[in-house]
C-alpha cells in the first residue's frame, strides 16, 4: 500500500497524513474495511515512534476489527504487528506464539509471502532467545520465499538478518559482507532500514576496533532517526556513540550518550540483544581505562536487558 512504502522509506510525516486522511474517510463513508486497514497502519506508525502504549491501543483495536470482518490476510498483518511489538518488549514466547497464528492464517489464505514475514519475525524470536540455528533456519526458509516471488525488500531484510546470525556467532568479516550487501539493497529501494543495516555494520567495525570508521555511519543513522523521530533507534545510536567515545577518551561524551541513550530505552521499554552487548563492550572499555562507576552504569543497562530477555546468565 501507499502507506507501506511511505513508513518503509521513512517519510512518517507524510505517513501520518495519509492515515489520519484514510481514518476519516473511512468514518465518514461508513467503510469499515478501509477502518481496519488505517488503524493498523496507525498503530504500526505509533510503534515507529516508540509510542508504545498507543500502538498496543490501535492494534487491539484492528485485531476486533479484522474478526469482525473475518479476512484472514487482514487478521495476519495485524498479528505480525502484534508480534513485531512483543518482540521488541522483549516478550518473547508471546511473540511466538502471535506469528505463529499470524503464520496459520497467511497459510490459510493462500498468501505465500505473509507466511515468509512471519518466519522471519520468528527467526527474529529465535535470535533474540540465543537460538542462532533455528534463527537462521527460520529466515533462510523467508530468503527463499522473497527470492522466488521477487520481493526485493524481503531479500534486502532477511539479508541483514543474516549478517545478525554471523557477527553473534562471530563471524565478523561474514556478517560484513551480509550488510554491505543488504546496504546496498535497501539504498537501491531507497528503504530507511538502510539506517539500521548502517547501525549493524558500524557495530562490526567498532567489534573490530575501527571506531574511526563506525562512527560517521552511526552519525548518519542517528540523524535519519531524529528526523523520523525512532525514538529506540535513537536510543541505541547514542549507546553505539557511547562506545565511540570510549575508545576516544571523550568521557564527557560517553556521560552525554548514556544518559541520553538510557532515558530512551527505558521509556519506550526496547528490549534488544545488541543493546546489552553494546552496553558490555562499553563498560568493559571504561572499566579498563579506570572509570569503574562509568563502567557499572553500562554494565546495569546490559544486565537488565539480559534479565528482561529472561536471559540471565548472560
Amino acid at each position: 500500500t501507499r502507506l507501506r512504502v511511505l513508513r518503509r522509506q521513512g517519510r512518517v510525516e507524510d505517513a501520518e497524513s495519509w492515515t489520519r486522511l484514510a481514518l476519516d474517510t473511512a468514518d465518514k463513508q461508513n467503510w469499515p474495511t478501509a477502518r481496519a486497514h488505517a488503524t493498523l497502519d496507525d498503530a504500526q506508525l505509533q510503534h515507529h515512534r516508540g509510542r508504545v502504549d498507543e500502538a498496543w491501543a490501535r492494534l487491539d483495536q484492528a485485531r476486533v476489527q479484522a474478526q469482525l470482518l473475518g479476512k484472514r490476510s487482514l487478521l495476519a498483518d495485524v498479528l505480525m504487528a502484534i508480534g513485531r511489538l512483543h518482540i521488541d518488549q522483549g516478550q518473547l514466547d508471546e511473540a511466538a506464539t502471535t506469528l505463529d497464528e499470524a503464520r496459520r492464517h497467511a497459510v490459510s489464505a493462500g498468501l505465500e509471502q505473509l507466511e515468509a514475514q512471519c518466519w522471519q519475525l520468528l527467526g527474529r524470536v529465535a535470535k533474540q532467545q540465543g537460538d542462532s540455528t533455528r534463527a537462521m533456519a527460520r529466515f533462510t526458509d523467508a530468503l527463499g520465499v522473497f527470492e522466488r516471488t521477487g520481493d526485493r525488500w524481503g531479500v534486502a531484510s532477511c539479508t541483514n538478518e543474516l549478517g545478525e546470525i554471523a557477527r553473534l556467532q562471530g563471524d565478523l568479516d561474514g556478517a560484513e559482507v551480509h550488510y554491505v550487501d543488504a546496504l546496498h539493497r535497501m539504498e537501491e529501494l531507497g528503504a530507511d532500514n538502510a539506517h539500521i543495516v548502517r547501525m549493524n555494520l558500524a557495530f562490526v567495525m567498532f567489534t573490530q576496533h575501527r571506531g574511526d570508521a563506525a562512527r560517521p555511519l552511526v552519525e548518519r543513522a542517528l540523524e535519519a532517526f531524529e528526523a523520523t523521530q525512532q525514538r529506540p533507534m535513537i536510543g541505541i545510536s547514542h549507546l553505539l556513540l557511547m562506545a565511540c567515545a570510549a575508545t576516544e577518551g571523550d568521557w564527557m561524551g560517553w556521560d552525554l550518550h548514556l544518559g541520553a541513550g538510557r532515558d530512551l530505552i527505558r521509556s519506550t521499554r526496547y528490549v534488544e540483544q545488541d543493546i546489552a552487548l553494546i552496553a558490555k563492550m562499553a563498560g568493559d572499555l571504561a572499566a579498563e581505562a579506570g572509570w569503574l562507576d562509568r563502567a557499572r552504569g553500562a554494565w546495569i543497562m546490559a544486565r537488565d536487558q539480559w534479565r528482561a530477555l529472561d536471559r540471565p546468565d548472560e
